[in-house]
C-alpha cells in the first residue's frame, strides 16, 4: 500500500500560500463624491406665502440653514444678487445679515427691487449645495407723528386724550400704546387715539410709549415723558399746631410748594374771615392779632391751588382767649416750707376773675380772662404763698392794682435771697462783752457773738449767689475816744482768720454832717451808709453796709455821721420824720422832704384814698388781717397813687379756702397799719413803675438812683413789696 501523505501535506502548503500570494494585490480605486449637499433654509420672521410674492424683509435677517451631506458640510454661504454677504463653518448654520444698505424699491416707478439671496452648501468634497429665492427688503421704519402728548407736559385727573398719527410705506401689523412698559391699549383700527388716566398713576414722572411694527416687522417706539400731578401744593406751618390757644401777636409764616404745578392761589382765612391772599408759591409773613377775633374757637383754613386746580385745605383748630399775663417762675422759688402759692386776679371791685395754683416745678404759667376782656380794663392780681412753720403759717401777700393788658404782660420770680445759710466761729482777742461790731452785706452778716467770745460769719447761699472779696467789721465806740473804726478781712468765705479788737483802724475815716434845720418837727434821724468795692460789686449790688445809726441829732438840728472813705461807690438810706430816701452816693448836706400826706377812709374791704400832695406816683398799703395762729402776716397793696380812687381787698374764691388767711378775707378783717407814696428818679409814671419794678420783680427802691418816700407811720425803712423774695 502506498502511503501519499508527504504529498498532500505538499500540496497543502501551496495552497496556503497561493491564498496568501493573492490577498496582497492593490485595492481598486474608489468612486468620487459627486452628491451636493442638500440645503433647507428658513429665514426668521417669514410667513408663508400664498400668494406667491415674494417675502419682504426689514434691515436684518436671520437664517437658519439646514444642510446635509453624506462626507459632510464644510461651510454654507450667503450671496444677495451672487455678492457674498455671510458664511458660517460650523453646524449648526445660522446667518445674519444686514440689509440696511439695500435700496428697498425702484425709484422710477415705486415698485420693490427684486433681490436673490442664494444659500450654497459646500460638502467636504467641494459639492455645492444651493438654494435660492427673491426676496423684496423694507428699509422704511413705521412714522408716529403729531402726538398730541410733549415731553415734560403735567396733566392730572382721569380724562386725558392723546391723539397721534402713524403711517407706513407698505402697512402696519400692530399698533401699541404702554404707560411705563405695561400694555396700556392695542389699536385694532385706524383711530389713533386713546386715555391717559392719571389717578392710577403715582405723582411724578410717567412715561407714555407708541410702538408701531410694520409688515417687515420694522419697529418704531415714540416715548414722551409727563409728569402726572393730582396733588395739590404742599403746605407747611409751624407757627401754630391742632388745638393752639391764640392769645398774643404772632406772626404766621406758612410755606407753599408744589413739586410740580404752579402756584396760582393760596388763602388764609380764620372763621370765614379772609386774612391773606396771594398768587404765588414760596413763603409767606403774616402778623396775626387775636384781639381782632372773637372769643372762642376759631378754625384757621389754608387753602392752595395750582394750575391743574389740584387743591389742598389746611384746617386747624383753635381757641381764640384773651391773655392777661404770664408768670415764669424760675426754680428754687416755690420753697419746700410752702404750703401753696397762689396767683389771683380780679376785678377793681375785688371779685375773682381767675386763679391759678401753681405747681412744683411749673416754669411758665398763662392766665386768661374768662370772657372778652379790652386792653384797656383795669384789674389787680394778688400772689399769695402760705410757709408753714409747723405750729403756726406765715402769710406773704402781694397785692397790684391798676393792671391792664397793656402795661402789665408778665412778671418773672427768682428764688429768694438767702434761702439757706451756712455759719462759722472765728476767734475774737481782746473785745469786751458789750463791744460792738458787725459786718453787713449782700448775702452775708459778721457780728460779734459775746457769749461765746467769737466772731459769727453767717453766709446766705440762695439766688443770684455773688459775694465781695471782702469783708468791713465796723466798729462802734470800741474805746473811749474813738466812736467810729473798721477793720478790712480779705475773703473772709473761704479762709481761716482771727480778728483782734486792736487792729481796728481809723484810717481814712471822715465825718460828714446833715444839716436838717430846713426840716420842721425833725425827729428820730437814721441813716444807713453803703459802700462798694468795684463797679461790679455795684452792678450786682455786693454792698457793704459802713454806718447805721438811729437818732445820732446833735445841737443846732444836724446829724453827724462816720464813714471810711475807701470804696469806689455809695449810696444811703437817710430817714427823718416820716420821710425815707434811698439815693446813690454819699449823704447830702440837707433834704427836701416832700410834702405829700398819704391819706384814706377804710370801710372794712372798701379803702377810699384822698391823698394830697403832687410828684409822687406809686402809693401802697399795708394791712394786717385777724389770724389766731400767730403767725407772720404781710400784705401790702400798690396802686396809682396819681388817682384819688376807692380800692377794694380781693376776694378770696372758695377754691383757696385751705388758706390760713381764708377766713379773715371771707369776714373782712383787714385793717390798713400803714400807707405811703413814692417817687423815683427815673420813673414818671404808674406804668413805668410796673415796668421797671414789678415785671422784672424788683424791689421798691431797686431800680432807680433816687427813691423818695413819705408813710404814715414811725418807720425806719422803706417797706418792700414782696416778703418772699427775702426768706
Amino acid at each position: 500500500m502506498k502511503k501519499y501523505l508527504p504529498f498532500q501535506i505538499l500540496f497543502f502548503f501551496l495552497f496556503v500560500i497561493s491564498c496568501s500570494s493573492d490577498s496582497g494585490d492593490p485595492a481598486p480605486e474608489p468612486e468620487p463624491d459627486v452628491i451636493a449637499p442638500t440645503v433647507t433654509v428658513q429665514i426668521a420672521g417669514s410667513t408663508n406665502n400664498t400668494t406667491g410674492e415674494p417675502s419682504v424683509f426689514s434691515n436684518q435677517i436671520t437664517i437658519n440653514i439646514s444642510a446635509q451631506d453624506a462626507g459632510g458640510v464644510a461651510k454654507v454661504e450667503a450671496f444677495i444678487n451672487n455678492q457674498k454677504v455671510g458664511e458660517d463653518n460650523s453646524a449648526p448654520f445660522q446667518l445674519t445679515i444686514d440689509l440696511s444698505n439695500y435700496s428697498s424699491k425702484i425709484p422710477s416707478t415705486g415698485k420693490f427691487q427684486d433681490y436673490i439671496l442664494k444659500i450654497v452648501a459646500t460638502d467636504t468634497s467641494g459639492n455645492e449645495g444651493v438654494s435660492e429665492q427673491i426676496i423684496h427688503i423694507d428699509n422704511e421704519l413705521p412714522a408716529i407723528a403729531n402726538v398730541s402728548l410733549s415731553n415734560a407736559s403735567i396733566i392730572n385727573g382721569d380724562t386725558n386724550a392723546v391723539t397721534f398719527e402713524v403711517s407706513d410705506n407698505e402697512g402696519l401689523t400692530s399698533v401699541k400704546t404702554f404707560l411705563n412698559n405695561e400694555l396700556l391699549q392695542e389699536i385694532t383700527d385706524e383711530v389713533f387715539e386713546i386715555n391717559i388716566n392719571t389717578l392710577d398713576l403715582n405723582d411724578g414722572n410717567n412715561v407714555f410709549k407708541i410702538e408701531a411694527v410694520d409688515l417687515a416687522q420694522n419697529t418704531t417706539n415714540y416715548e414722551v415723558n409727563f409728569i402726572a400731578d393730582n396733588t395739590g401744593p404742599e403746605i407747611t406751618l409751624e407757627a401754630i399746631t391742632e388745638g393752639s390757644v391764640l392769645d398774643t401777636l404772632f406772626l404766621m409764616e406758612p410755606k407753599v410748594e408744589d413739586l410740580f404745578s404752579e402756584v396760582t392761589s393760596f388763602k388764609i382765612s380764620l372763621n370765614d374771615a379772609l386774612l391773606h391772599e396771594s398768587t404765588e408759591a414760596g413763603q409767606k409773613s403774616i402778623e396775626i392779632n387775636p384781639n381782632d377775633f372773637e372769643i372762642g374757637d376759631a378754625t384757621f383754613k389754608l387753602t392752595a391751588t395750582d394750575n391743574l386746580n389740584n387743591e389742598t385745605v389746611l384746617q386747624i383748630n383753635t381757641t381764640v382767649l384773651r391773655r392777661l399775663f404770664t408768670v415764669q417762675i424760675d426754680e428754687g422759688f416755690l420753697e419746700s416750707s410752702w404750703r401753696s402759692f397762689w396767683i389771683l386776679v380780679s376785678e377793681m371791685d375785688g371779685s375773682p376773675i381767675t386763679y391759678h395754683f401753681a405747681q412744683l416745678n411749673e416754669e411758665n404759667i398763662v392766665l386768661h380772662a374768662p370772657t372778652e376782656f379790652p386792653m384797656d380794663k383795669e384789674f389787680m392780681v394778688s400772689f399769695i404763698a402760705d410757709e408753714d412753720h409747723l405750729s403756726w403759717v406765715d402769710t406773704h401777700m402781694t397785692t397790684i392794682q391798676n393792671l391792664t393788658r397793656e402795661n402789665f404782660n408778665s412778671i418773672h420770680f427768682t428764688p429768694p435771697f438767702g434761702s439757706t445759710y451756712s455759719v462759722k466761729n472765728v476767734p475774737a482777742i481782746n473785745f469786751e462783752a458789750t463791744d460792738d461790731t458787725q459786718a453787713q452785706g449782700r448775702n452775708f452778716q459778721i457780728y460779734h457773738e459775746s457769749s461765746q467770745q467769737a466772731i459769727r460769719v453767717v453766709q446766705y447761699q440762695g439766688y443770684e449767689q455773688y459775694f465781695p472779696n471782702n469783708a468791713y467789721l465796723i466798729g462802734y465806740q470800741l474805746s473811749e475816744n474813738t466812736p467810729y473804726s473798721y477793720l478790712k478781712i480779705g475773703d473772709p468765705w473761704n479762709t481761716d482768720f482771727t480778728v483782734n479788737k486792736n487792729d481796728f483802724t481809723t484810717n481814712l475815716v471822715k465825718t460828714g454832717v446833715i444839716d436838717m434845720g430846713n426840716i420842721v418837727g425833725a425827729y428820730n434821724p437814721s441813716l444807713e451808709i453803703f459802700g462798694y468795692e468795684t463797679d461790679e460789686d455795684f452792678e450786682n449790688d455786693a454792698y457793704h453796709r459802713i454806718y447805721m445809726n438811729q437818732g445820732q441829732q446833735e445841737y443846732g438840728n444836724q446829724f453827724a455821721y462816720y464813714y471810711p472813705e475807701v470804696f469806689n461807690k455809695y449810696k444811703h438810706h437817710f430817714r427823718v420824720k416820716q420821710y425815707n430816701t434811698i439815693r446813690e452816693g454819699k449823704p447830702l448836706t440837707s433834704y427836701n422832704v416832700p410834702d405829700w400826706i398819704p391819706s384814706f377812709t377804710q370801710n372794712n374791704s372798701e379803702i377810699v384814698i384822698n391823698n394830697s400832695g403832687i410828684g409822687h406816683t406809686v402809693g401802697r398799703l399795708f394791712l394786717t388781717y385777724g389770724k389766731s395762729d400767730g403767725g407772720y402776716q404781710n400784705f401790702s397793696l400798690i396802686y396809682d397813687s396819681s388817682k384819688n380812687q376807692t380800692l377794694y381787698v380781693p376776694q378770696l374764691p372758695e377754691a383757696m379756702s385751705a388758706l390760713s388767711i381764708y377766713d379773715a378775707f371771707k369776714n373782712e378783717l383787714f385793717e390798713v397799719d400803714f400807707a405811703d407814696l413814692s417817687s423815683f428818679d427815673n420813673i414818671q409814671s404808674y406804668d413805668e413803675y410796673i415796668e421797671l419794678v414789678i415785671k422784672p420783680y424788683k424791689e421798691h427802691y431797686e431800680t432807680s438812683k433816687i427813691t423818695d418816700n413819705i408813710v404814715d407811720g414811725n418807720l425806719f425803712a422803706i417797706l418792700a413789696n414782696w416778703s418772699f423774695k427775702y426768706d
